[in-house]
């Protein structure tokens, strides 16, 4: 495992390669989870990436000697995979059985993947409880489903979904079955909790976090359609950037529970 100090300069070694548009809208707002996936991660060990995605933190664990496998609805970034020889599957984590032998992995990277379910995710958790190791881990986090931005939006006559037709527009399309890049359920920290109970799991760390801490503050109070919008009035603006990283940590501090996100450590 590292340390913070150490975990952010891994992940300082991917940002020549990213886009301004991925850098901006990606890379900077999940880097804080990124931070802590790798405080969680022993050096040299075998990782399934459940929902590999940009794989961005992959490419941080490649320099701590992890053996990478990653699972993906639908490959992503092909030239980033073929760069760093990451191994990949194709399959539909929700409904398909893992191709992996029982007790394979070290760890299991589950984070920013479960809201996007269409189906219970029961069966995606049974299954990373059967590739892991004994005494290996689940890092699981998810947006929070009573995160202060969702309280309120209803104050101004906004709805937690945005625009109708934005959420159910149709991404694409991978084996058989429609994906939607929206948030199809969020959950509370004791929803997360059970599932994980219920298959077998037991529960090494569980809170309420806040993954946004840094970057576009007041970008979780106003709706999604000005979040960037409001993100680069923040970043020309360095007193008022200032003060609204004030006010969020303070709101986070004094109301746990509104933070935006849940994290979850679930020990085999």
């Amino acid at each position: 495992m590292v340390d913070k100090k150490e975990a952010k300069k891994l992940l300082s070694s991917i940002t020549p390669e990213l886009t301004k548009d991925e850098k901006e809208k990606y890379f900077n707002l999940r880097h804080p989870g990124y931070v802590r996936i790798l405080e969680n991660i022993k050096k040299n060990s075998k990782v399934l990436d459940v929902g590999m995605g940009r794989a961005h933190i992959n490419v941080a664990l490649l320099k701590i000697g992890c053996e990478i496998t990653g699972i993906n609805l639908k490959q992503a970034y092909p030239e980033r995979m073929q760069k760093y020889g990451f191994a990949w599957v194709e399959l539909d984590a929700e409904r398909d059985k893992f191709p992996f032998k029982d007790n394979t992995f070290d760890h299991v990277i589950f984070t920013e993947i479960m809201e996007h379910f269409l189906f219970h995710p029961r069966e995606c958790i049974k299954e990373m409880f059967r590739v892991l190791k004994p005494g290996g881990s689940v890092i699981c986090t998810v947006p929070n489903a009573i995160a202060l931005q969702k309280r309120i939006y209803p104050w101004f006559h906004k709805s937690v979904y945005g625009n109708v037709d934005k959420f159910y527009t149709l991404r694409y399309s991978s084996k058989g079955r429609p994906y939607f890049d929206r948030h199809s359920r969020l959950f509370m920290l004791k929803e997360v909790v059970a599932l994980f109970k219920k298959e077998g799991f037991k529960i090494k760390k569980e809170k309420h976090i806040s993954l946004d801490e840094k970057i576009y503050q007041l970008k979780s109070v106003v709706h999604y359609e000005y979040q960037f919008k409001l993100g680069k009035i923040l970043k020309n603006h360095k007193l008022l950037n200032y003060l609204s990283r004030k006010l969020w940590f303070l709101m986070g501090f004094l109301i746990p529970s509104g933070r935006s996100h849940i994290e979850v450590i679930a020990i085999k």
